[in-house]
């Protein structure tokens, strides 16, 4: 059975991106119809606009205050931001408590229909191991991730740690892709979050040498640009999303001077006044590689910050 419901252009963004999969409703006579596998289709209430969603299960509650304990809000129309102060009372403008006593209320969960083209395109990547290492958690990483993530469709990428080699085999599978955005991710042995990159430099100076063993001192990285480049991707949401999975994480202003670096600010570069959204993520070592009373983090939390990244992208 197809069922249609309106929705403001808030909640109804959040559904098409991913964001939002479990619908809040009043559990009256209308509701008690949908079933598991029926199909909703959602009407924008500023557009013409319409989602079509398959109804995964059922969860019903005597009243939102129940409700807002037991269910994931991250799921239920809330930013990673606004779910400090995300209370049951906010649904009171919409279903008054005598409505929610007499029907009850249900969180409707659904999974957006997509069509292959619905899909935008990440191109992810992460590195190989350097620096006589045997791992390199951001290729681990990224391996883990699923194939879609909301309404990304994910290509993964292992690419080498060499200055200019790196950015251009990315560069390269980018030019068969057409991703709608790039992320890279790196390893920062030391550092005890997932830390989100803001710029790109113009400038190589390795303390170590690559793993062609070129070792660049004070260079710059394209002759003649621009100092720095800020990146593309929404940073603070993506620090704010982490941290609502209980990881640490936090906004870094400095992606170092080696190959992590030369790639990010290559590609902003590149990309500097198009459409394509940059990005690169840093993630702290694994614990198999960390000395004594070095900060690390486990690869399946590495995996779900990358998750969260992506899903505010």
């Amino acid at each position: 059975m197809t069922h249609y419901m309106n929705l403001h252009p808030q909640p109804f963004s959040m559904i098409a991106c991913g964001a939002k999969t479990i619908e809040l409703r009043l559990l009256d006579e209308k509701r008690k119809l949908i079933c598991v596998g029926d199909t909703l289709v959602f009407k924008n209430t500023q557009s013409a606009d319409t989602l079509s969603c398959t109804v995964k299960k059922l969860h019903v509650f005597a009243d939102f205050e129940q409700l807002y304990r037991c269910l994931p809000l991250d799921q239920c129309g809330y930013w990673p931001h606004e779910l400090k102060t995300a209370s049951a009372k906010d649904m009171i403008a919409y279903y008054p408590p005598e409505k929610q006593m007499c029907f009850g209320v249900v969180g409707i969960e659904i999974e957006l229909i997509r069509t292959s083209t619905d899909f935008k395109k990440l191109l992810i990547t992460g590195f190989d191991p350097f620096d006589g290492a045997s791992i390199n958690p951001s290729w681990e990483a990224v391996k883990r991730l699923p194939e879609q993530i909301g309404a990304w469709r994910l290509t993964k990428l292992e690419i080498p740690t060499v200055f200019g080699l790196a950015a251009q085999t990315v560069l390269d599978a980018a030019n068969d892709l057409q991703p709608d955005a790039i992320l890279c991710v790196g390893q920062a042995g030391g550092r005890d979050a997932v830390t989100p990159e803001t710029y790109g430099v113009n400038l190589r100076h390795a303390r170590i040498a690559d793993n062609a063993g070129n070792k660049p001192l004070a260079a710059p990285i394209v002759q003649g640009a621009p100092a720095s480049y800020p990146a593309t991707v929404p940073v603070h949401d993506m620090v704010r999303a982490v941290r609502a999975q209980g990881l640490p994480c936090r906004a870094s202003y400095s992606a170092g001077r080696f190959v992590c670096n030369d790639l990010l600010y290559t590609l902003l570069h590149h990309y500097n006044g198009t459409n394509t959204k940059i990005g690169f993520v840093h993630i702290p070592y694994l614990p198999e590689q960390a000395k004594e009373g070095t900060p690390s983090l486990m690869l399946e939390s590495a995996a779900d910050a990358l998750y969260a990244v992506i899903k505010v992208l």
